[in-house]
């Protein structure tokens, strides 16, 4: 939870920015409220609760960023480049922030997809595949016993073995894909060449 003063602040800032687009958020009550008290070292048990629910009432606006970055919250469009759909949290789309709660990141898988021709399912089969392995390896390096390295060391080749088996598969799937896109993309640049001479 921020401090009070950082709380006041938010507050204010969100009050002027829904000014700017004709909302009053806050009553002219609110804001003397938080005018009167932003300069205060420390705040009264009544102060702190008027001062929470003004800033839950904030948070619970389009306006808010509930304890986030909030200048970027503000941003009425997603802060990720090419993006333009409105602000969800943290500066970013629903869509966006999503990804950055999953993953810690944004736009990596998208990229990857791009990068590599594949559907976000198989890189997640691969990744699987390819962190089940290391964690095996750490278990062989750090079991005692030669029944259990032996066990870990089968476990290892078969998984080596299906993710071989999932690359071959993928990289098949991969050159369909292209040679659809390529006769696709043929047939579109035919039919146009149809249609331009059937207007001369």
């Amino acid at each position: 939870m921020p401090d009070f003063q950082t709380i006041i602040e938010e507050c204010i800032e969100a009050s002027n920015i829904a000014s700017e687009h004709d909302v009053e958020l806050l009553t002219m009550w609110e804001i003397d409220f938080l005018e009167s008290i932003q300069k205060r070292h420390s705040l009264t048990g009544k102060q702190q609760g008027v001062l929470d629910r003004i800033y839950k009432k904030v948070c619970d606006s389009p306006y808010g960023c509930r304890g986030f970055n909030t200048l970027m919250a503000y941003k009425r469009t997603c802060s990720q480049a090419d993006c333009d759909n409105p602000v969800y949290a943290r500066g970013f789309c629903r869509k966006h922030y999503n990804m950055m709660w999953r993953k810690g990141r944004v736009g990596t898988i998208y990229e990857k997809i791009e990068q590599s021709n594949m559907t976000a399912d198989e890189i997640y089969e691969l990744n699987s595949i390819r962190r089940e392995i290391e964690r095996s390896k750490q278990m062989y390096n750090n079991v005692i016993g030669l029944d259990a390295r032996v066990k870990w060391r089968k476990k290892i080749t078969k998984l080596e073995h299906d993710l071989k088996e999932s690359e071959s598969r993928i990289e098949r799937l991969k050159q369909q894909r292209a040679e659809k896109r390529r006769q696709k993309a043929m047939k579109e640049q035919r039919e146009t060449e149809n249609q331009t001479e059937t207007m001369e």
